[in-house]
């Protein structure tokens, strides 16, 4: 297969070079930095323990209180006033700071990744389009980062800014305040969802293996 320097292959020629170089992807995830993955994975139990752990004790504390019954038994109402309140500040508070430093760590993680794919594969490649590959996915990374940033400032927000039934709890007008805080974080958490799938494909799409970080 013969390109001409400055020429950009398809997706489908690109994994094709990429699969008749066999470049040894293997070799990158056995050489992946495990300290950093360990303790990533160590966060990620830490963003879903800390919640469920904080429901726990909140939740008993509302339906003695009364706050929460019945007819309004939202995590929202059981988070809202007094001891509630403030547990559920530190636990979902925790969480969220958990998953930004996991989200760090990826960044740089997905950085070593990129450099092993760039090393792993030819120069020719490179110079046919595998040098904007891995500046796209750079970019991305970054942007994914941002985005990480911003889910978690919009939850953080959210909690602060906690409030139950709109109609019975808003007379501190916190319910305009926290919707725009949810509704951002959400949708930034989930882009930043799809972004990362982007990039875990792309990379193993170009180093020829299956798998996990």
């Amino acid at each position: 297969m013969h390109h001409r320097a400055g020429s950009t292959m398809d997706a489908k020629q690109f994994e094709a070079y990429s699969h008749s170089k066999k470049p040894n992807g293997n070799a990158f995830y056995r050489r992946r930095p495990k300290v950093q993955c360990a303790v990533a994975h160590a966060l990620l139990v830490l963003v879903y323990a800390l919640p469920i752990a904080t429901l726990v004790i909140v939740y008993p504390l509302g339906i003695q209180s009364g706050r929460v019954w019945a007819g309004d038994f939202f995590i929202s109402s059981a988070l809202d006033k007094g001891v509630g309140f403030g547990i559920g500040a530190i636990g979902f508070g925790l969480s969220m700071e958990a998953f930004l430093i996991c989200a760090i760590i990826r960044l740089f993680i997905v950085r070593a990744a990129l450099r092993e794919a760039t090393a792993a594969v030819d120069h020719d490649r490179l110079t046919w389009g595998g040098d904007q590959w891995v500046a796209r996915l750079e970019t991305l990374n970054l942007v994914a980062m941002g985005l990480g940033v911003l889910s978690n400032v919009g939850l953080m927000g959210a909690t602060a800014f906690n409030v139950g039934d709109p109609k019975q709890d808003n007379q501190n007008g916190y319910f305009n305040i926290h919707i725009p805080f949810a509704l951002g974080g959400f949708f930034a958490i989930s882009l930043y969802t799809i972004l990362q799938s982007y990039i875990d494909q792309s990379i193993y799409t170009a180093m020829g293996t299956n798998g996990g970080w």
